[in-house]
């Protein structure tokens, strides 16, 4: 243990907020020090200008204003993972954070299965993609993406995708 600040779920509705712990473990209580106060980002989301494309404002508050829910559900309400998730995620070292995190995207994309088809002309590889990409929709975005070559022989790779463009 040690001072410092954690992340906790409040047991009344079981949603993350931080806490200032002490050295022992146990939770600080509050006083006006400057040592005791933090500051965390929060996102107020708000319609954007294109339909099913969300904007924010990033703002800093203070930590006992920040309380953010402990369940990543997606846009059609299936459950992504709950707070002991997320807990046993936080603890992880960050290879299996990131096994963790890629297998939870992995069963939120199941949901929209198939795949979003980039077709692109060698010559006009950066300009085709642009254009294709940003002709998708929300639910295409969250597809996995297929490329394939106008009149030439043989899907190109993703690898080979990203690389070039």
């Amino acid at each position: 243990y040690g001072i410092g600040w954690e992340r906790t779920v409040r047991a009344t509705d079981f949603k993350f907020r931080w806490e200032l712990s002490s050295e022992n473990g146990s939770l600080k209580s509050k006083s006006n020090s400057c040592l005791n106060i933090a500051y965390v980002r929060k996102v107020d989301f708000f319609g954007g200008d294109n339909a099913g494309v969300c904007a924010g404002r990033v703002s800093l508050v203070t930590s006992d204003e920040s309380v953010v829910d402990s369940v990543v559900e997606c846009s059609n309400g299936c459950t992504v993972a709950i707070f002991s998730d997320i807990d046993k995620a936080q603890r992880m070292n960050p290879k299996n954070k990131i096994k963790w995190f890629q297998e939870a995207c992995n069963r939120f994309c199941r949901v929209n299965e198939g795949h979003a088809r980039i077709n692109v002309r060698h010559k006009h590889l950066l300009e085709d993609s642009i254009k294709a990409v940003m002709s998708f929709s929300q639910t295409d975005l969250r597809k996995a993406w297929a490329f394939e070559r106008e009149r030439e022989l043989g899907e190109l790779t993703s690898h080979e995708w990203y690389k070039s463009v």
